[in-house]
């Protein structure tokens, strides 16, 4: 932000409020806001719980697809998975498996 303007010099504000643009996000807090009322109405133990089952799932199910490799088997990991597929590109993995 500028803190003044006149036709002989801008003046630019203070750390970290010269990098400030425009109006605030005010859409963005209210969504924010309705996000954590959410989540805490769930529990965050439970989203723990369906989150963790779904990996399981995943894992489970991809493991069982001939020529699936996967990469990484930490028992204690985030609900990603990576995986190879042998003698296919990235792009087409989606293209040759709808669900």
């Amino acid at each position: 932000m500028i803190s003044s303007v006149t036709f002989a010099k801008t003046m630019y504000n203070v750390l970290p409020y010269k990098f400030e643009a425009g109006t605030p996000n005010i859409a963005g807090a209210v969504g924010l806001g309705a996000a954590v009322d959410f989540i805490e109405s769930l529990g965050r133990d439970a989203i723990a719980a369906h989150e963790h089952s779904l990996l399981d799932r995943a894992v489970e199910r991809l493991s069982a697809i001939p020529g699936v490799r996967l990469i990484g088997t930490a028992a204690e990991r985030a609900a990603v998975v990576s995986f190879v597929v042998e003698r296919a590109a990235a792009v087409g993995i989606g293209r040759r498996h709808p669900p």
